[in-house]
């Protein structure tokens, strides 16, 4: 478009020029037949006037009147003056001006010569007025035609932009389509190729997630019930008794089918089969609404074993009975009838799990006389607080630490298994009890959750880490923090988290809030949001006790996690246990696709620590650290 300027501008003064020439050449020829009558030097007032009525208009440069021999007999010049045209254009743009002559006759005699040269000004003015004109047009036609190849570049390169999205959101770990595809056979071959990869990444994840959810299965699940298999009871059963934070008392109940061989006999193993499954689910329903605070397994044959975790024993009794009822409406689906035998025994803080079985088994056998289901606990008469009077007193401990904003953080490191190094501290709450000892978050959160309080003492614990983060000027740790899914639910609460964390902006960036992964399944969409809302403000956001649930890992590609905390159930002697080592590394090769970084909690050896980083975890905490 430039050279098409170029050339308008050119081929213009071509045509300006040879106006001039013939303008200069039509004065003269005119001037010379007017002049053929009155040559004479008797005449020259006459000759004088027609040169003067020509040379006054102003076009002209000079006209000069010359005889046969060469006699200037008439001269007229006009200096050169151009008006509103810059010399820059002058100097760029010179324009020629030809001298143009004609004869003056005398009768047929040649009695003398014309000579006219037009006044370059108005040839200039005009020439400067189309330059103008010229470059408006070639402006307007250069912005119009950039307008319309930006906004057909945007037409043509939009789904350009959404594979751009789509990148980004893979690197995100998200795996979106594109649904509309460009016309263009080169745009429409990279978003086919973008989408087919997406697909296959997304198709990849969810093909090794089932994987490792298969072998999950069949390691630590019962094939008919799918609850924990004996083997996996124990496993979790033994972390709780040496995880005294963990599991501070509770109960183990022993469930039995009577005479579920006979059953068998009469109805067919695969009936049998489907009442062991139906026995399942109606305790897995009935002990639902405890949360995470249950464990439940098929031990053999008929036998279910029922772990109350920090629930006293006149509640787990009403737990229990709540059970039976619920086995004995199985009754009404079969002709004969069902009898459910349950043996309850406590655990107060002491009891090995040889103990715990052979009380809850000792109750069991003592049911096994009745006629119809019923339930015994073994010393029923045992006191099982451990550390405070029951729970009315435990509620007001709590209300008081609430109300006189009482809680003390207990800080244990997550340490790096690459180069050893501190990556942030865990704050774990405590309150003190009537005796002044510190009573670990697992007594109490339960209760708060029951007491519809939950969401005031999760406000507590993240203003006493604020407060202790902007006491200490000086330090730049990060430190993570529980919150309750029940608290992550609730829009009001989570509106005072968000207000609290863009007030500190410095501080939030140092924080990193846990959930548990029972929380996070119980209410995904509301967790799926607001982990969204946190992340926005600078903090991170990780998942607690990961893998003691039952569910798909497949959830995982829908978060946005920077990291996992596998439960301590399969850390512990982790060197020792090849199940546990291919399930970690499993679960690494997941997250580290989905940039999620995993971290074994309850490291207690160094054993297991080395264990631990050849599997590829990025972190571990625990004992082996304190």
């Amino acid at each position: 478009m430039g050279g098409t300027f170029l050339v308008n501008v050119i081929n213009s003064r071509r045509f300006i020029e040879d106006q001039l020439a013939s303008h200069a050449q039509d004065t003269a020829t005119s001037l010379g037949l007017s002049l053929s009558t009155s040559n004479n030097k008797s005449n020259m007032a006459t000759v004088n006037s027609m040169v003067d009525a020509i040379f006054d208009r102003g076009y002209y440069q000079k006209i000069i009147v010359l005889s046969m021999q060469g006699e200037i007999l008439l001269e007229r010049n006009m200096p050169i003056r151009i008006k509103n045209v810059p010399d820059w254009f002058i100097k760029l743009l010179p324009l020629s001006t030809p001298d143009r002559e004609a004869l003056v006759m005398s009768g047929w005699k040649q009695s003398g010569r014309v000579l006219v040269k037009s006044h370059p000004g108005y040839a200039y003015a005009l020439l400067w007025h189309n330059f103008k004109d010229i470059f408006k047009w070639f402006v307007s036609m250069w912005l119009i035609g950039t307008i319309l190849i930006i906004l057909i570049m945007r037409v043509v390169l939009l789904n350009l932009k959404e594979v751009e999205s789509q990148a980004v959101a893979v690197s995100n770990r998200e795996f979106p389509e594109v649904k509309k595809l460009p016309w263009s056979r080169e745009l429409r071959s990279v978003v086919t190729a973008m989408n087919h990869m997406t697909q296959k990444l997304k198709i990849t994840f969810q093909d090794q997630a089932r994987f490792i959810e298969l072998l999950r299965k069949e390691a630590y699940n019962d094939p008919v019930t799918f609850l924990a298999n004996r083997r996996h009871f124990l496993s979790r059963l033994s972390f709780l008794i040496e995880s005294s934070d963990e599991f501070l008392m509770g109960s183990l109940v022993l469930i039995q089918i009577n005479e579920f061989k006979k059953f068998n006999q009469l109805h067919g193993h695969e009936e049998g089969d489907r009442l062991l499954e139906k026995a399942a689910r109606t305790i897995e329903t009935e002990c639902s609404k405890l949360g995470s605070n249950y464990l439940l397994g098929r031990m053999n044959g008929a036998e279910f074993a029922l772990l109350l975790q920090n629930i006293e024993q006149a509640e787990s009794e009403k737990i229990v009975k709540s059970v039976l009822v619920k086995l004995d409406q199985v009754n009404s689906l079969y002709n004969s009838p069902i009898v459910f035998h349950c043996g309850i025994s406590s655990y107060t803080g002491s009891e090995t799990i040889n103990r715990l079985f052979a009380a809850a088994d000792a109750a069991l056998r003592i049911t096994q006389g009745y006629s119809v289901s019923s339930l015994e606990c073994f010393e029923k008469n045992s006191n099982i607080s451990c550390n405070f009077s029951g729970a009315n007193s435990l509620g007001n401990m709590l209300r008081d630490s609430l109300r006189d904003n009482k809680v003390k953080l207990h800080l244990e490191p997550i340490i790096s298994c690459m180069g050893s190094e501190l990556l942030h501290y865990e704050a774990l709450a405590r309150i003190r009890d009537e005796n002044g000892q510190l009573l670990p978050a697992q007594i109490f959160i339960r209760l708060a959750e029951e007491m519809e309080c939950i969401q005031d003492l999760d406000k507590l614990i993240i203003t006493a880490l604020l407060d202790c983060m902007k006491a200490n000027t000086a330090d730049t740790n990060h430190y993570a923090v529980n919150l309750s899914s029940i608290s992550m639910k609730d829009s009001a609460f989570m509106d005072w988290l968000i207000q609290t964390l863009r007030k500190f902006p410095d501080h939030s960036k140092r924080l990193i809030f846990e959930t548990t992964e029972y929380g996070c399944i119980s209410f995904f969409e509301s967790v799926k949001s607001s982990i969204s809302r946190i992340l926005s403000t600078g903090s991170q956001f990780g998942l607690d006790h990961f893998g003691i649930g039952s569910v798909s890992f497949g959830y995982l590609i829908n978060l946005k996690l920077d990291y996992l905390k596998i439960d301590g159930t399969y850390i512990r002697d982790i060197s020792k246990n090849m199940d546990n080592q291919f399930f970690i590394q499993g679960i690494g090769n997941i997250a580290h696709g989905l940039d999620i970084k995993i971290i074994g909690t309850c490291t207690e050896k160094e054993e297991d620590f080395i264990t631990l980083k050849s599997l590829g975890a990025d972190a571990a905490q625990g004992r082996l650290f304190s």
